[in-house]
């Protein structure tokens, strides 16, 4: 748990420029800092409306270092959807990101150590629990085998070199 020790309102322009006037504004940010002995903000980005677009947290208040689990939200049909969780450390992604459908379940995963895909990755179709595709990034291209279920797909440095159909499909 957190103690938020001292609480500020910010508003940004659709680009995120700031702005001083509210009624310019196309959104909010909530930022509080948690206690006195950390540096980190919680902030909470909302529409004007109220809708919550983005949560997480920085290592500073004008929210240039993301550096915790951040959550981004869709509005669809009046209600506040999960679309994408991930974690920065000192402002690069790091560990599992996932997209989500909306009814929750997870589309696609990727693991990250920095900006460059050097990971893991799986797709997820919204009937199943198990991936439907999944692969391996080096240096953000595909390489080695990408496996579906009607194919395997053997990349290298980004180029598909042999294509293996799977028996099931043929």
């Amino acid at each position: 748990t957190c103690a938020h020790a001292q609480t500020k309102r910010l508003y940004f322009y659709n680009n995120l420029n700031p702005v001083t006037d509210s009624t310019k504004a196309a959104s909010k940010v909530i930022l509080s800092k948690y206690a006195d002995d950390t540096s980190l903000w919680a902030a909470a980005q909302y529409t004007m409306d109220n809708r919550l677009t983005v949560e997480g947290v920085y290592k500073d208040q004008n929210l240039t270092i993301p550096h915790g689990p951040f959550k981004y939200y869709l509005n669809i049909g009046g209600k506040n959807i999960l679309a994408h969780s991930g974690s920065f450390f000192n402002g690069v992604k790091y560990g599992e990101w996932i997209d989500y459908y909306a009814d929750g379940k997870k589309m696609r995963l990727t693991t990250m150590r920095g900006e460059e895909m050097n990971v893991p990755f799986a797709y997820y179709n919204n009937r199943d629990t198990t991936p439907s595709m999944k692969g391996q990034y080096v240096k953000g291209k595909k390489n080695g085998p990408w496996i579906s279920a009607s194919k395997t797909d053997i990349f290298k440095d980004g180029v598909i070199t042999e294509t293996i159909p799977n028996k099931e499909y043929e």
